[in-house]
């Protein structure tokens, strides 16, 4: 009997006047709770001459409350042995002896979050290297998947439970989840449970801040995860998961995140809508750069069933100086907008055309396709209205014509009043200012 056994060497350890320490590994791999109940016993009646040390990939289930309240137990977390920054710095270069910069250590730092392990692995990998072949291993280091994988694999995602496994491969498509969206991905019904065990076991789950309702998993874990879905489940299965996330993420408030699922899941249907939503505000937000990061990429038959997307990319892209691949999405929006008769698209794009007219340093015809644009473009539409204004005031500012692109400013800056769109204003005052100096 396992208490009979605790009490004999309890009796046999007492007599010993030498300090020795017991250390129990992989306690985790232990299920039997009349083993816990002996070990319960063992740290009881522990002899004053010994230490005991647990080493768990899982909180142990023993009565260990009483022993942390009076100071007789410490406990060390895996976020108590992350390395720091400068921690890492002294590993590598002491420890190691690499010779690394310290921007480099702050790369394999950052995306191994300061765990020893994949610190080690990192620095395996390193060994032998010339300083510019590991240079280059740092630089590609961000996004390789494969470094920790099989340790990853072999160490602990095949020594889980398939419930566990299962849910850990299918909730790694998302960047961070809570217990409503992973049910919502696996359809389970377990999302709650599972958190808490995986919390428990120490499965590479991080919680995020705020009440603890949202978490992720640590970087390299969730590339081992994902390289392993994407073995073993087909792009179909794959597809799905992002799709059921997007549903989830759309219905809670999370457009952006749902965006993202939409389009990794190739839910172009549901991708058009969100972006459509997402793309409006960046667009009369003037905000060219995220604008052109949401878009390009959408395949071409995605755009051909949304002209506003195909117009707000070949805007983006134009106004970023890809002029060229603008003109192709242009083209999109412009035979939609034709077969559909929609005379604001066709305003729309004449003030695409002002625009590159205006690049291409031709004033004159900048003025007169501005001109042609604000005869067409509603009242409805005063970003589109403050956009033609500001092309054709600069264009007469650059041409000399001080006093019509003042006309011209001003009513931009009534637009701009009258509409709301306050964020505009710093653009209006700054070619304002340059009339006056003029």
């Amino acid at each position: 009997h396992a208490e009979t056994i605790v009490h004999r060497l309890i009796e046999d350890l007492s007599v010993t006047t030498r300090s020795f320490v017991l250390v129990l590994d992989d306690f985790h791999t232990l299920e039997a709770q009349e083993i816990h109940q002996a070990l319960d016993l063992l740290l009881e009646y522990v002899p004053t001459t010994m230490r005991l040390v647990l080493i768990s990939r899982t909180m142990p289930p023993l009565r260990l409350a009483r022993l942390q309240t009076s100071g007789e137990l410490l406990l060390v977390t895996q976020s108590d042995l992350q390395f720091t920054a400068e921690e890492a710095i002294q590993y590598f270069h002491d420890s190691l002896e690499l010779d690394l910069t310290p921007s480099e250590v702050g790369v394999i730092h950052e995306r191994t979050e300061g765990w020893v392990t994949g610190l080690q692995l990192v620095g395996s990998a390193l060994r032998g290297r010339t300083r510019d072949q590991a240079a280059h291993f740092v630089q590609e280091f961000v996004g390789n998947a494969d470094l920790g994988d099989q340790y990853l694999w072999e160490e602990v995602l095949e020594r889980q439970p398939e419930d566990v496994r299962v849910f850990l491969l299918r909730t790694s498509v998302l960047d961070q989840f809570n217990a409503s969206l992973c049910d919502a991905v696996t359809g389970a019904g377990n999302g709650d449970e599972m958190l808490r065990r995986c919390e428990r076991n120490n499965l590479f789950i991080l919680p995020l801040t705020g009440d603890g309702a949202w978490y992720r998993y640590h970087h390299l874990f969730a590339d081992a995860l994902r390289e392993r879905l994407s073995r073993s489940a087909t792009e179909r299965e794959i597809d799905d998961l992002h799709q059921r996330a997007a549903v989830w993420l759309e219905a809670n408030g999370y457009v952006e995140d749902a965006v993202r699922h939409a389009i990794a899941g190739r839910d172009w249907d549901c991708a058009v809508n969100l972006l459509e939503e997402v793309c409006a505000e960046l667009f009369e937000r003037d905000q060219i750069a995220a604008l052109r990061n949401w878009l390009q990429g959408i395949p071409l038959h995605a755009l051909a069933t949304s002209p506003r997307l195909a117009f707000w990319l070949a805007w983006a892209q134009g106004r970023t100086g890809r002029w060229t691949e603008g003109s192709t999405a242009l083209r999109i929006a412009e035979e939609a907008w034709t077969a559909n008769g929609d005379r604001t698209g066709e305003g729309l794009v004449l003030l695409w055309h002002a625009v590159h007219s205006f690049v291409a340093a031709n004033n004159h015809q900048t003025i007169e396709l501005a001109q042609r644009a604000l005869e067409i473009l509603p009242v409805s539409r005063p970003a589109e209205r403050i956009f033609a204004l500001m092309t054709q005031g600069v264009a007469h500012l650059y041409h000399g014509e001080s006093v019509a692109a003042e006309v011209v400013f001003s009513e931009a800056r009534v637009l701009i009043d009258t509409s709301g769109r306050s964020w505009l204003r710093p653009f209006e005052m700054t070619y304002s200012a340059a009339v006056l100096m003029q």
